[in-house]
């Protein structure tokens, strides 16, 4: 028996909002540690032309204590993870541009 094949529309709005706040989330956490990292992520942040209400800028002092070191370590690591599944939909995005953003799902 074939199964019924649902169609799920793709949101790019909300997909590059979810994007804009991961990228800010991992600015705010690491603007101290990182200057040059932190130029980079301000870029694609800007890149990414999403209207968002105002950006709160959240200062943090700069981390001294192994606890503090070992969760920025997972933050970098998250960051990195997650810069993997950000640059497969920006280059999904760009391969479907002028196309309808769907997919198809099994069920």
């Amino acid at each position: 028996m074939c199964e019924k094949i649902n169609r799920t529309v793709f949101n790019e709005v909300a997909c590059l909002k979810a994007i804009h706040e991961d990228l800010k989330t991992f600015k705010d956490e690491l603007q101290e540690e990182s200057p040059s990292l932190n130029a980079v992520i301000k870029e694609m942040i800007r890149s990414l032309k999403v209207e968002v209400n105002e950006e709160k800028n959240v200062k943090k002092g700069l981390c001294t204590s192994f606890n503090c070191k070992l969760k920025q370590c997972k933050v970098i690591l998250f960051y990195h993870l997650r810069s993997v599944t950000i640059s497969r939909v920006l280059n999904y995005l760009r391969s479907t541009n002028g196309k309808e953003h769907s997919t198809n799902f099994n069920k």
